[in-house]
This record gives structure tokens, sequence and C-alpha cells, in this order.
């Protein structure tokens, strides 16, 4: 090829969504990072787009788009395939839909990424300089984790061994993805647990972890060069390793970052005890999110395994309280065998813990988890199913969105769902007013703003 290659990286969001548009997709940042580490900046020429992604077509005029998809919004990722394919434009597809599930690649799509992507990419990358397509079904089946299609026929080829180790890898391309004074990062890749409703476990398969010295370079940089205040570890399960922590925090202390930033972070509660705690605190960690799932023993230990319990999700929110670390809670409603009487357990297990924050979600089956199979096998599901039917809001919409259960109407499952929302409702609330207060005294000049703030949300609920 003469001239960069231009690519055009995109995230397949609702635009709807506030949270969906919050962070940025760091599974990009890597890829391109990973592009930059093997060719160069005058070799590649990068841009990412999430909203308006026709125009960037339009605008930047790409050799390549790569798109990044989860299973709920995968229609929003095939529509922007379909407008890259118009332009000419060589398509990929990675993230956790076509990774659990490739024979979704549509024919608009040229190639899907399976799983960790950094060196199918780079590969992808080499062929397409080498050949400017990536149309040669010979030259594709060299490549490890990725399915292609051949006339009619699809092929999937051996998968890649997981990248070892970790620390080999690029800080992601935060220039790529813009930075905020808040930004996600990763200091692991995978969990332990194999949680039947999570994707993620089947995503990574397995655990790895970036050193101790790896993550505090990658902090330094986020503060010195890109001035982030706030750093959120989007590992499932960021205290795995408890001599990690062990390693972690001296150093962070060491260059005085705890001072500079602050982080919220993944926990597990059976992870959870006094040493930990302190740990955490000691690098200023201010909040810590755990899935509790359920306060129902039975439920509990069918969702997680046999190492959850209600009473260790009891213990570890108060040995975090009396860390004076902020905790979050999530919940979920509408496994397949769960009463009502368990549901009102978790009601109940909420209302006597002294969580912070909570939320609660309806069970979601997605490709990859055991409840996919089962809600599969009883016609739920299908795939070729309009895939937003995964994000329907079991609160505002109880009758269209899918619901498993078979021992709890559809019904008293949605009452007593409003009431945990309710409850969430309240509880942020009193710690929104904790907050302003503090604020409030701390700084006087602040009180009229937070009191035009308040005015503002009672009008809003007011006059909807």
């Amino acid at each position: 090829m003469t001239g960069p290659v231009r690519i055009l990286f995109v995230d397949a969001i609702d635009p709807t969504s506030g949270l969906q548009r919050s962070f940025r997709p760091l599974g990009l940042g890597y890829l391109g990072a990973a592009a930059k580490q093997r060719f160069g900046d005058d070799t590649v020429k990068m841009r990412l787009a999430f909203e308006d992604v026709a125009g960037a077509i339009r605008e930047f005029a790409p050799d390549i788009v790569a798109v990044t998809s989860t299973s709920q919004n995968f229609d929003i990722a095939r529509a922007h395939a379909v407008e890259a394919k118009q332009a000419g434009a060589t398509v990929l597809i990675g993230g956790y839909h076509i990774s659990m599930m490739p024979e979704c690649l549509s024919p608009e799509m040229d190639v899907g990424v399976l799983c960790e992507g950094e060196e199918t990419f780079q590969e992808l990358l080499a062929t397409y300089l080498e050949h400017g397509h990536l149309k040669d079904p010979e030259l594709l089946q060299r490549i490890p984790g990725i399915v292609f299609r051949t006339g009619e026929t699809l092929l999937t080829t051996a998968p890649r061994a997981p990248i070892e180790p970790l620390d080999r890898l690029p800080f992601p391309d935060r220039d790529l993805l813009g930075t905020q004074d808040t930004v996600i990062m990763l200091t692991s890749r995978g969990c332990p647990y194999k949680c039947l409703y999570c994707a993620s476990t089947r995503f990574w398969r397995g655990i790895r972890l970036f050193s101790a010295e790896y993550i505090v370079r990658e902090i330094r940089d986020l503060v010195e060069r890109h001035h982030v205040r706030h750093i959120v570890f989007f590992d499932d399960l960021f205290i795995v390793s408890k001599e990690r922590i062990r390693q972690l925090v001296p150093l962070i202390r060491a260059e005085k970052l705890h001072k500079r930033v602050s982080f919220n972070c993944l926990a597990t509660a059976n992870l959870v005890d006094d040493e930990i705690a302190q740990l955490l605190r000691n690098m200023n960690v201010r909040r810590v999110g755990m899935g509790l799932e359920s306060g129902s023993e039975r439920i509990l230990k069918h969702l997680k395994g046999a190492h959850a319990s209600v009473e260790k999700n009891m213990n570890a929110v108060r040995i975090l309280v009396r860390r004076g670390i902020e905790t979050e809670g999530s919940f979920i409603l509408g496994a397949p065998d769960e009463t009502e009487q368990d549901m009102l357990e978790t009601l109940n297990f909420i209302r006597k813990s002294p969580l912070d924050r909570f939320d609660v979600h309806l069970l979601t089956p997605y490709p990859g988890t055991p409840f996919w199979d089962y809600a599969l096998k009883r016609g739920l599901v299908s795939r070729d199913m309009s895939w937003e039917r995964l994000y329907r809001d079991f609160a505002h919409n109880p009758d269209q969105a899918l619901f498993l259960c078979e021992k709890t109407s559809r019904e008293r499952a949605h009452e007593i769902f409003l009431e945990l929302r309710a409850e969430r409702d309240a509880r942020d609330r009193k710690l929104t007013a904790k907050a302003n207060l503090k604020v409030a005294l701390t700084n006087p000049a602040t009180i009229p703003r937070l009191i035009i703030r308040a005015v503002t949300r009672i009008a809003a609920k007011e006059h909807p």
C-alpha cells in the first residue's frame, strides 16, 4: 500500500444511554496501541467513533472499520458494518458477542476477531498492508482466533493462545480514546470464578494479572501525562491476589500517587477481610463494588457457587464500611428457580445492610453463559433474534423484558423489582444529601448552587 492505512475504530453503543457513553472502549485503546507498537505512526492513521458513525466514515474515509460490540448492541454494530461496507471499507468485528457466537458474522462483516484481540489485530493488519485486502481464505486460515466466510461457508480458525505475560502489552492508546477526569483501567484479565450469569469468564478463559510495577507505571502515566484525577479499575475482580495488592500499595504510596488520584474497584465478598480493606484504604480506594446478587442463600449459591454465602456478603459490607470505604452492591432478580420468598429475602438483606449504594437487575441470558443455553431450550431466545431485547428495562417495560423465572409470576416479580428500585433511589438520595452537606460545611460558597440543584431535581420529578 502507498500511504498509511486508515483505521476507524467504532464502539457500537446505544447513544441514548448515558452509562454507555460515560467510558471510552478500553479494548479499542489496546488495539490502537498494539497497531502503533508494531507498525508505527507513519503506517497507521487511527480515529475513534461512537456517535455519528456514518458521518465519521464519510469524513475519515477509512480503509478498515473495526467495530466492537456487546450482545445487546449487536444490531447497532451490524448497522455500522453496513455503512462501512457501502463506503468500500474492510470491516472487522470484535468483542463479547462475536466471540461467544461466531455464527453471527454477517455478510457485511469480513472478519470476526475472537476473544483477546491485540495479536490477532496485528496479524490482520500485516496481511492487509502486504496484500491490500483480507479476502484470501488461504491467508486468513493462517491467522489464529478469527472467523470469516468463504462463499456460504463459515470458517473458524484455531484458538489463539492467551497473551503471557500481560506486561508486554503497551498501555492503551489514550490519545485515541480521549481522556477525561475519570477513566477506566485494567489490572487483570479474567476471573477465577464461573458465575452462571457472567460472559466475561468465558471470554477471557482464565485469570491473568498485570504486575504491580506495570500498574504503577500506567497510573503514573495517566496522572502525569493525561491529568486524570480518578481511576475506575474495571477488572472483574481487582482483589483476586492479596499478594499483588500488598506489593502495589507501597509502590503507590512511595510515589505519593494516592494523594493525586483516587480509585474505585470491584471485589468479591469472600475475599474481603480487614487486611484487604485497610490496603484499599491506604491506596485511596473510595468505592468498592461487589456482585452480592441475592439475599437468598439457595439462589446465591446457584448463581455464584459454593464460595458465596449471604453471611460473607454482609460481613464484607460491614468491613468496608468500618474502613470508611463506600460500598456498592449489585443484585440479580429472576433466576429460573427463584421464588417470591427468595426475592423478598434479597429485599430484606438490603434493608438490613449498611450498603451505601446498590442496584438490581433482571437476570439476562447472555450468549456464552449457561443461562443462554437454558433460555435457548425454552425458546425465549434465538440466534437470529433482535439483540436489543437483552437490554429491555424490566422496571418500565416488564412485558417486553426477557423473563426466565418459573417459580414467581412476572407481575409479582415486577412489584418486588420496583420495591427494590425505590429502596435504591432512597439510599441514593441519602448519600447525595450527605455528600452535599460535607461540601457545604467545607465550602459555604457552594450552598446556593446546591439549593438550586436540589430544587431542579424536585421540579423534574413533579413535571417529567
